[in-house]
């Protein structure tokens, strides 16, 4: 069942998700997005594979990486019931993205046109987002820093060092495993297109069409313990605990601790001096006041060690389940 206090906080994401609401139309309507339109090929550049659906429960989940994606989809397969456990963390990774997805989960786009119409209609709908700059810097430390992820560094690591860097190493250009938080602001600056977007750093409305589809929970990684609880709630999933036994747990991922409680300005700064000072101006194009400009460190360790010292941030306050909802740096 869920934890009785869940009901304490409701009131107030029900409030969050009205607000929410509101910021997106306006934006949709700024940015001229409307509602769903058809073609003869079906529903156009409407991107559906990566909206995962459950019939059971009636709902569909926007696949979003950097977000817990791959813990949502742990959840979406131990609702199939066709799972040899009762412990979601005991689903790998790796199966978790690929064998199991294949064989166990099933896409919008899978479906034909009047299906996909009315569950679109009819099924709840929910994604998740997270403030962009600081899920730029968790892709860049997951797939270029603290995992050792060989597809991404051969296939854009080493694209990105013979593009930006002035002097590039024979081994860097060979193996691509030491490129730069700048290099990387920059290769995602000058990209066109959305084909040349890559899902860990895609814009949200690419991947998910929030201004077209509707939702209705659009969850937040800052408040992702309690949007989670809301949505299985409001989807009538009961057995929380099996599903999520550390819902309510008080530990968060060390990782991700280390990226969202030390505020964004100085998650970017740590990040760019992870192969040593960076070159040029890291804050071109990003609205940051002088006084923080300023701060900038002068070592790595001045980094890592040093207080706010007048920053101001904002605090981590969210409690994240250390292994149901944590980030995890395979996403």
């Amino acid at each position: 069942m869920l934890a009785d206090t869940s009901s304490l906080f409701m009131p107030d994401v029900r409030r969050l998700q009205k607000i929410r609401k509101k910021q997106l139309q306006f934006a949709c309507k700024q940015l001229g997005f409307g509602n769903i339109t058809r073609n003869n090929n079906g529903f156009g550049d409407i991107n559906l594979s990566r909206i995962y659906v459950d019939d059971k429960y009636k709902l569909l989940y926007c696949e979003v990486p950097k977000i817990a994606c791959t813990n949502w989809k742990r959840i979406l397969l131990m609702l199939t019931g066709k799972m040899n456990t009762t412990d979601p963390e005991q689903l790998r990774h790796i199966l978790v993205h690929s064998k199991y997805q294949r064989k166990y989960l099933r896409t919008l786009n899978t479906y034909d046109p009047k299906e996909i119409l009315f569950k679109i209609k009819h099924y709840y709908k929910f994604m998740f987002v997270r403030e962009p700059l600081e899920r730029i810097v968790s892709a860049y430390r997951d797939k270029f820093v603290t995992s050792n992820n060989q597809l991404f560094r051969l296939r854009y690591g080493r694209k990105i060092i013979l593009r930006y860097r002035k002097f590039p190493t024979n081994h860097s250009l060979q193996y691509g495993d030491d490129v730069r938080f700048i290099e990387f602001v920059q290769y995602l600056l000058d990209l066109k297109g959305d084909k040349e977007f890559e899902a860990h750093w895609r814009f949200y409305n690419q991947l998910c069409q929030p201004c077209q589809l509707g939702y209705d929970f659009i969850g937040k990684y800052e408040t992702l313990k309690e949007d989670a609880s809301f949505i299985l709630e409001e989807l009538g999933i009961k057995g929380n605990g099996s599903l999520c036994p550390f819902l309510g747990g008080q530990s968060v991922d060390v990782n991700e601790y280390t990226l969202n409680g030390m505020g964004t300005f100085r998650a970017i700064r740590v990040a760019a001096w992870q192969y040593g000072p960076p070159e040029g101006d890291l804050f071109i194009g990003i609205d940051i006041s002088k006084t923080e400009r300023l701060l900038i460190p002068e070592t790595i360790t001045d980094i890592i060690a040093a207080p706010n010292r007048g920053i101001k941030e904002r605090p981590f306050s969210v409690v994240i389940a250390p292994d149901c909802f944590a980030q995890s740096h395979e996403e």
